[in-house]
């Protein structure tokens, strides 16, 4: 997967005209994953190993305005390395009406990130420079989904589904609830 962006931006200053920049940025994020799929009488078990790598490139930028705060940054790559292992269950109930679905994964994820440090920004016709700074991270976590879902009609179904993923570890935690409803055709 990769993308292109082409985002102007306006920076309002409380007592200073508006800046104007354009910023132009490219991305990539390829993705591999391997996985042995086992049919178990309950359902199936998947082992799975997968990689990611997000990387962005940004062109310099040097904003516009008739003030003396502008900025201005020079080219920039960052990314991110994300690596997870674990394994994939999936159980199934079928009915005279339908059927049920539970799907879980259990997994370890690494992440480090690059290319984020320091970076300097230079106020455009003054002698000052500034550093904003964000941090280059590792993460080791671990990760849980649950998704049920129930197929209505074994033709062309109708699928409610709710899932549930989250990823935690000492500095970071995220989750996330979702319901679909979706028509088959």
């Amino acid at each position: 997967m990769g993308g292109f962006n082409d985002t102007d931006y306006v920076r309002r200053q409380s007592s200073f005209p508006r800046s104007k920049a354009t910023l132009i940025s490219w991305e990539l994020v390829p993705h591999l994953e391997i996985n042995y799929k086992k049919e178990v009488s309950w359902g199936s078990v998947a082992p799975f190993v997968s990689a990611d790598w997000a990387i962005s490139w940004q062109r310099g930028y040097r904003e516009r305005s008739a003030s003396s705060q502008r900025i201005s940054q020079k080219a920039h790559t960052s990314s991110l390395v994300r690596a997870e292992t674990g394994v994939h269950l999936c159980e199934t109930w079928n009915r005279n009406w339908g059927a049920f679905f539970l799907r879980e994964k259990f997994s370890y994820v690494f992440e480090k990130t690059f290319g984020f440090g320091k970076d300097s920004y230079t106020l455009i016709e003054l002698p000052d420079t500034f550093t904003a700074s964000s941090s280059n991270l590792i993460l080791n976590l671990g990760s849980i989904r649950i998704d049920a879902t129930t197929a209505f009609g074994t033709c062309k179904p109708i699928l409610l589904t709710l899932g549930c993923e989250g990823e935690f570890g000492s500095k970071y935690w995220s989750s996330q609830v979702v319901l679909e409803l979706s028509k088959r055709f």
